[in-house]
């Protein structure tokens, strides 16, 4: 909506609603109706017994899972746009972006900001790491880091495309802290340790998630394994069938605090099963194998073990080295 007063300012409404339209299918978070899409239908209707507004429309006829609004305005020559997401009733805000703001001539600078913040928050809201974020990433962040998380964190490529994401939208928190990760995984313990007191000191924590990740990594390299492993149960707890998550607490629970006696309930908390699972291309699955065979030993459940591993006996091609030792300690 125009809220600048002036008429020929109508086509930045115009320009922001098909610069966003396009982004969004050309990125495929999602297919877009589109106000014209709205108005035909609104225009169809006006000759039912049903008063229909837009908003009717869009709730009665349309359907969509979310709705994509904003209004513009001047301030001092400065040209500022507002833009929420609520969801398909329109009783409820799912997300307000931060103002842009541009010059008058420049509305482009404004509409495409606008288009990369709210294109971010569509294709990473269902993503479990969006929920460590303040305000969603904007679009070339997001796709820089879903190509780094791709990648095995001990190949270059890994902290090439943290970085470039980084630098794409430095307050993208998930890159900075898997880049403290990565160094700490290669027992790079004082580049880890910098990183980590950069992070905590340049961002505003306010988000539990992020204080508690913080506190993790930082009882980490204190070596207060304990604590180490309180903060990530907390972020565990909060999403319980991360496989991810759930593989690093049982490594936690075993090799850092010696709980054995507490690795079969968090085992069992992922809902999938063993045989559900591509092992060959899953380090995660390979590792809650590896230490549900070693928790099962120190409860003196060694059949468990045997039956749990022998299955990976014979996989000469595949290696499953671990998961052999494990077996050899059992017999």
């Amino acid at each position: 909506e125009n809220d600048t007063g002036d008429e020929t300012l109508t086509v930045v409404g115009k320009m922001a609603d098909d610069w966003i339209m396009h982004g969004i299918t050309e990125s495929k978070a999602g297919q877009v109706i589109s106000p014209k899409t709205v108005k035909e239908y609104t225009n169809v209707l006006k000759a039912t017994v049903i008063p229909l507004g837009e908003h009717s429309v869009l709730k009665e006829y349309l359907n969509p899972a979310k709705v994509v609004t904003g209004t513009y305005y001047l301030n001092k020559g400065k040209l500022l746009i507002q833009c929420s997401i609520m969801n398909g009733n329109m009783d409820k805000t799912l997300i307000a972006f931060e103002t842009v703001e541009c010059s008058q001539d420049g509305a482009l600078d404004c509409i495409e900001a606008l288009k990369r913040r709210l294109i971010g928050y569509l294709i990473s809201v269902d993503e479990e790491q969006i929920g460590l974020e303040e305000k969603p990433p904007n679009y070339e962040a997001y796709q820089l880091f879903l190509e780094a998380d791709n990648i095995d964190y001990d190949e270059p490529d890994h902290l090439r495309l943290l970085n470039e994401a980084i630098a794409a939208d430095e307050t993208f928190f998930k890159p900075k802290v898997d880049r403290v990760s990565y160094y700490y995984n290669l027992y790079e313990f004082a580049l880890a340790d910098s990183l980590l007191d950069i992070l905590s000191k340049e961002m505003r924590i306010t988000n539990r998630r992020q204080k508690n990740i913080i506190q993790h990594y930082d009882a980490l390299l204190k070596g207060d394994y304990r604590n180490a492993y309180k903060y990530w149960k907390e972020e565990y707890n909060l999403e319980p069938y991360s496989l991810e998550l759930n593989a690093v607490a049982m490594v936690l629970a075993l090799q850092m605090v010696n709980l054995p006696e507490e690795i079969d309930t968090i085992y069992t908390a992922y809902p999938l099963t063993d045989r559900d699972l591509d092992i060959d291309n899953c380090v995660e699955c390979e590792d809650r194998l590896y230490i549900k065979g070693m928790a099962n030993l120190e409860l003196g459940r060694t059949q468990e073990t045997i039956d749990l591993l022998t299955p990976f006996a014979k996989a000469e091609d595949k290696g499953y080295g671990w998961l052999k030792e494990v077996l050899i300690r059992a017999h």
